[in-house]
């Protein structure tokens, strides 16, 4: 008996884990998504989806087309920030 309650907390433990585990890896991916297509970075939208990923778009023109991941993210520049106040100094 004590060796089925084992069994079954170890279960139980290894469950509530793996459930965390995945609970921070869709946080991961949705912060990338987020953050990358928010500020234009095209490495946090690139981590965000799996290499051979497609999305399924829709607008006003069309009803609803594929586009590869690879595709969609060079929709995003890389944008560069700049100091301002440093910049000027140099000139």
């Amino acid at each position: 008996m004590k060796f089925i309650i084992l069994l079954w907390l170890l279960t139980l433990f290894s469950t509530q884990t793996s459930a965390n585990s995945d609970n921070e890896d869709i946080r991961r991916t949705l912060n990338n998504y987020i953050q990358g297509t928010s500020y234009s970075y095209p490495d946090k939208i690139t981590e965000a989806f799996y290499t051979d990923a497609n999305l399924l778009l829709e607008n006003k023109e069309k009803e609803i087309w594929r586009v590869p991941a690879k595709e969609y993210v060079n929709w995003f520049k890389k944008i560069i920030l700049v100091n301002i106040p440093d910049a000027l100094e140099r000139y």
